[in-house]
């Protein structure tokens, strides 16, 4: 909530690729790709507003890349996990994604620098029809001797149902960035995790969220165009480190709550609304006794 600085950035983002695979193949997919990634940002101050500590670089970045993703063939059709009355696959198998670019000048580049990104996630079928999935994820760029904007990312998710209209929902995540902008700090808060506190109230370069779930599936289905359903929450976490951390209230902070699920039939992106009243526990003075939030994510 501590305005240390302005500052507008035009950004330009194209990306064009083809690719191949021979298809399945003894319970495996595996896939080739190569393309072009196109990235153009432009920053400036905004007059009459006071200026960040240090404004980021003018960067053109022209990136020929080379992609490769290995899927193992194991699905398994589910209802009422991530959305309401509308079948959903999870992919309880193998899979990881590998992509290396590289930006040279003779291209239009303004400095010549590699791009990378990684990912491997697992799932398991477990007794009672739950579900565990646990996910990991690097990305990045490297020039000048270093790495920038990198992101490292790890989750873990278990759904336990117990019925067709009721289950349990249990996630942990956990992201550190290195070498960031202050503008691209990790942050929590609102509808970024523990709703019952400000928008991006901690930010730092490390990110802890604990999230339990208790998620209600109705059959109501109102107009034929939202399926309804309501979830009771506890969240607990942090965002701490860096230069731009939270020195008000830097500790753990969690919240409960409780909302209502309404989820589009007619979205092609399994669009879900939420409306969701939240309370922090043992805030500072500072913070409202509890918050509203209205906000759409693709999954309950």
């Amino acid at each position: 909530g501590v305005l240390t600085g302005q500052y507008r950035q035009d950004r330009d983002l194209v990306n064009v690729f083809g690719g191949w695979s021979k298809g399945l193949i003894d319970g495996w997919t595996r896939r080739y790709s190569a393309g072009l990634d196109y990235l153009k940002d432009d920053n400036e101050l905004v007059p009459g507003q006071p200026p960040p500590t240090k404004l980021p670089q003018d960067e053109v970045r022209v990136s020929p890349f080379i992609r490769y993703e290995l899927i193992e063939d194991s699905f398994t059709k589910t209802k009422n996990r991530d959305q309401i009355e509308r079948a959903e696959f999870f992919l309880l198998g193998f899979r990881s994604d590998l992509k290396l670019g590289y930006a040279a000048t003779a291209l239009g580049s303004t400095r010549p620098a590699w791009s990378y990104a990684a990912s491997v996630s697992d799932g398991w079928a477990m007794p009672g029809n739950r579900i565990l999935v646990m996910e990991g994820a690097v990305a990045g760029v490297y020039a000048e001797g270093q790495n920038e904007d990198q992101l490292l990312s790890g989750s873990v998710e278990y759904y336990i149902p117990q019925s067709n209209r009721a289950q349990t929902y249990i996630g942990l995540a956990v992201d550190m960035a290195r070498d960031v902008n202050e503008s691209n700090q990790l942050t929590l808060g609102g509808e970024n995790g523990l709703p019952g506190y400000p928008d991006d109230y901690q930010s730092g370069d490390r990110r802890a969220l604990f999230n339990v779930e208790q998620r209600l599936y109705s059959d109501w289905f109102p107009f034929r165009l939202f399926r309804v359903g309501g979830a009771v929450f506890f969240d607990a976490g942090r965002a701490w480190g860096g230069e731009a951390s939270n020195t008000t209230d830097p500790g753990w902070l969690s919240d409960v709550g409780f909302g209502l699920r309404l989820f589009s039939v007619r979205s092609a992106f399994g669009t879900v609304w939420h409306l969701d009243f939240a309370f922090p526990i043992n805030p500072t003075d500072d913070i409202p006794d509890y918050q509203v939030l209205i906000f759409s994510k693709t999954g309950f």
